[in-house]
């Protein structure tokens, strides 16, 4: 049965696209042998009688009684002529108690959706119904909306995404003469998924856009107290990007500020600014409807070169460069004169290129929040960072001007150690239609300062927590803006840490333009 063949080896009774393609069954059945293998609306049991002969047991799960009459009488016929043969559920999935090493279907709405099926699917192994090493294996058809929506949900959680090619064409206008717009599907490809169940959170699983923003408590809010607690992105109900990141970051993502024997007291906070910056710009904004983007790679080169000049040459503070396009750094490194080189650190931070789920906006935040982060476990300059010190996190084009200066004459100055700041956001503050599910505030993050100490709080959002599953994590990250104002209002709201939030003034900047709008500014 190793080189079975679905096509040649079941005659069908349907014709794709009223049931997935007989290709595919033959695709998947590396993914049944020897395994008990449960199929959810079999219809008329295409792709049941092949799959039954290399399953070690197959259960058809089937509503409609018409179809289980025939599913009855194939399953008979298949005995009598192979040996082989699969019980038939006449009921629905949900009211169902059964057991398998592998679930597979290929939904088909109102009554069979991706995320109901695999949510259920989640709770009855919770409950001890279905084996803790359970798979579920999911079929997509390329070009389909719904289809292709679901995927992005649940890529995430995939222990394997293929493509299958597909052609039945010839078979689709033989079995359907008067119904020839059918036919236009019977040609394509589907991608399979496979996805280990005790992976998918049966509180959550895969929520829709519509069902997200009903109102209702929503579990991410109150996940924990020590990061700031998670909230949802925004009133649009936006999912994230899924990525993989670094294993590093991914089991331990702060590396913890130096305690060592110069960061005791009295010893004066320093400040060190990680300036973040993508030469090539892999992020296209128009699906944020800013067709201004400056994408101009030698534009951007140039332009980031002048800031890196000026803030080797006119300011004396330690310089992390961060890019997170993976440019060639050659031209910028030397812009930095030999007596400013120990103190003037270039890290190349890879962000691979992410695909956004349908309809969803880039956020450019999360991105300059991961690469800070990765500063902070990488970077040479930061290792001897001590808890009290304070770190901006500041958009690679800007060079502020005394900018030392004013930190200190603004957040630092007549401060004692017991009272440093912890976040130093800066000056614009405004209120958005508080009527919406999102934060009540919203924060600039072109310069965001935040004590060493201090970092999880600032930049926790980004990076998914220890223990967290992925899947979580995406759909209870939030944007950098909103994530910032949520933190300072809290801070502001609690009276042991009220006085430890500073606001910047305006800052002037070395005229430059938006990289996202195109717009020239000299001041933030």
């Amino acid at each position: 049965m190793a080189n079975l063949n679905c096509t040649t080896a079941v005659v069908p009774v349907d014709t794709h696209p009223i049931r997935s393609p007989q290709a595919l069954h033959t695709a998947i059945l590396q993914h049944l042998q020897g395994k008990e293998v449960v199929e959810i609306g079999t219809r008329q049991g295409d792709g049941m009688e092949c799959f039954a002969r290399v399953a070690r047991k197959a259960t058809a799960v089937e509503m409609d009684k018409k179809y289980c009459a025939v599913l009855n009488t194939r399953a008979r016929s298949l005995r009598e002529s192979s040996g082989a043969t699969f019980s038939v559920l006449c009921d629905r999935y949900q009211n169902s108690s059964i057991d398998g090493d592998v679930f597979t279907w290929w939904q088909q709405e109102p009554h069979l959706k991706n995320g109901e099926v695999l949510r259920h699917l989640r709770r009855e192994q919770m409950a001890g119904r279905i084996r803790p090493n359970a798979e579920a294996v999911l079929l997509f058809e390329n070009g389909y909306d719904e289809d292709m929506r679901s995927l992005d949900k649940v890529r995430a959680w995939a222990l394997s995404v293929t493509q299958v090619p597909f052609n039945e064409k010839a078979l689709c206008k033989r079995r359907q003469p008067t119904r020839p717009w059918l036919c236009r599907r019977a040609k394509g490809s589907f991608h399979i998924a496979v996805i280990a169940i005790a992976n998918i959170s049966s509180r959550d699983g895969i929520q829709s856009r519509s069902s997200a923003m009903k109102g209702k408590q929503d579990p991410c809010l109150d996940q924990y107290e020590g990061r700031n607690k998670w909230a949802r992105r925004g009133s649009h109900g936006f999912m994230y990007e899924g990525v993989a990141l670094p294993s590093t970051l991914d089991t331990q993502p702060w590396a913890s500020p130096s305690t060592a024997e110069w960061c005791k007291p009295p010893a004066a906070p320093r400040t060190f600014v990680v300036l973040t910056a993508a030469i090539h710009a892999f992020v296209n904004l128009a699906r944020r409807g800013l067709k201004a983007q400056q994408r101009n790679e030698t534009e951007r080169r140039t332009m980031y070169e002048n800031v890196v000049r000026r803030w080797a040459v006119e300011s004396t503070l330690p310089i992390v460069f961060a890019e997170n396009s993976g440019a060639d750094l050659t031209s910028l490194e030397a812009q930095v004169p030999a007596w400013r080189r120990s103190q003037f650190e270039f890290l190349s931070v890879r962000n691979p290129l992410e695909k956004l789920p349908f309809r969803a906006k880039p956020d450019l935040g999360r991105l300059e929040a991961r690469t800070i982060v990765t500063a902070l476990n990488t970077s040479r300059l930061l290792a001897t960072r001590c808890p009290h010190d304070l770190i901006y996190g500041i958009t690679g084009r800007y060079f502020v001007h005394r900018f030392e200066h004013l930190v200190h004459e603004q957040c630092l100055q007549g401060r004692g150690a017991e009272n440093m700041p912890l976040v130093t956001p800066q000056n614009p503050v405004w209120a958005i239609n508080t009527t919406q599910e999102r934060a009540r505030y919203e924060l600039e993050t072109s310069v965001t300062g935040f004590a060493a100490s201090y970092a999880l709080q600032v930049f926790g959002w980004a990076i998914a927590p220890p223990g967290q599953t992925y899947d979580r994590y995406v759909h209870c990250a939030i944007g950098s803006e909103v994530n910032l104002g949520k933190l300072v209002y809290r801070m502001r709201q609690d009276p042991s840490l009220k006085g430890l939030v500073c606001d910047l003034p305006s800052l002037p900047i070395m005229p430059v333009r938006e990289g996202s709008t195109g717009k020239y500014r000299d001041s933030l």
